[in-house]
This record gives structure tokens, C-alpha cells and sequence, in this order.
């Protein structure tokens, strides 16, 4: 019986935290790497409910292109992925999301996500509420010389509310 209560409680506890905090989950940004790599910035707005398996995520990367590199060079490979946990009764679901090539100028991009459940995690759905998420985008290519390289960027794991 006190075990539950200290249960309930550090719940509670979490969730008043949780939900003191800002809608948007935050952004992350990696300086310029080595060789090929770029400056890229990464960031997600706010989650909604769109269906009860998918959560549409607003998700802004921009990447600015190392300045050693010859201008047909690199030629950047892009990408990234968005990944959302979400606690559903004593079970969790989580659902993923791969972001498209992006363009590596300088400019912000906001790409529209939909995150959803994945079906192997025991059929359960995402809901409105307290979550967790996680962003991370990089980017490969080549500098003057040749000589390959890649940067990444990651939020790490960020509560959010999926309203």
C-alpha cells in the first residue's frame, strides 16, 4: 500500500512538472563539424492529435554548408527523424518519423511530420497529453580536399504536450 502511494505521488509529481513547461519541445544546434560537414539547427513546434495514431509535428532544420567546401561540393546528403514515447495506461506507445532531404542554404525549412503509432507496440494509440520526443537531423558531404565528413544534431529526449 505505501508503495503505491509513493507511486501516485512521484507521478503526480512528474506530471505537474510536465506540464509547467512550454508547449514546444525546443531546438538543438551543432557548430560547424570537420571536412564536409555543416552548421544544422534542429526544432519541433507543437504536436497535435491528428488521429489516434498519428501526431502531426512541426518540424524546422536548417543547414548552412561548411565554407571550406568548393561550391560544387559537397554534394549533402540530408535527413533526420522525430520519435515520440508516450506512456498509454501502464503501457507506452511510440511512434516514428523519418524526415525528407532538405535543402542545405542557410534557410530554416519547417517540414509538416506525421508521427504514428507503431502497430507493434501492442496496438495501443498516441492521446492528448504528456509525451516525450526527440529530433535529430545530419548532413555528409565533402570539403576542398576531398576528404568526407558529416555532422548531426539531436534535441535529445524533451517532454512536450500533444494537444
Amino acid at each position: 500500500m505505501r508503495h503505491s502511494f509513493i507511486r501516485i505521488a512521484a507521478l503526480a509529481t512528474a506530471i505537474t512538472v510536465m506540464a509547467a513547461l512550454p508547449a514546444t519541445a525546443g531546438a538543438a544546434t551543432t557548430g560547424g563539424g570537420q571536412f564536409g560537414a555543416a552548421t544544422l539547427t534542429i526544432s519541433v513546434g507543437q504536436p497535435t492529435l491528428g488521429q489516434k495514431v498519428v501526431v502531426d509535428v512541426p518540424v524546422t532544420v536548417s543547414c548552412t554548408r561548411n565554407p571550406t567546401a568548393l561550391p560544387e561540393f559537397p554534394q549533402y546528403g540530408t535527413g533526420g527523424q522525430v520519435t515520440i514515447i508516450q506512456a498509454v495506461g501502464k503501457y507506452s506507445t511510440i511512434g516514428i518519423a523519418y524526415l525528407p532531404s532538405f535543402a542545405c542554404d542557410g534557410a530554416p525549412h519547417t517540414i509538416a511530420l506525421q508521427v504514428i503509432a507503431d502497430p507493434a507496440a501492442g496496438g495501443l494509440h498516441f492521446k492528448k497529453g504528456q509525451a516525450t520526443i526527440r529530433a535529430s537531423a545530419s548532413a555528409t558531404g565533402f570539403d576542398a580536399n576531398f576528404m568526407f565528413g558529416s555532422d548531426s544534431v539531436d534535441t535529445g529526449w524533451l517532454p512536450v504536450s500533444i494537444k
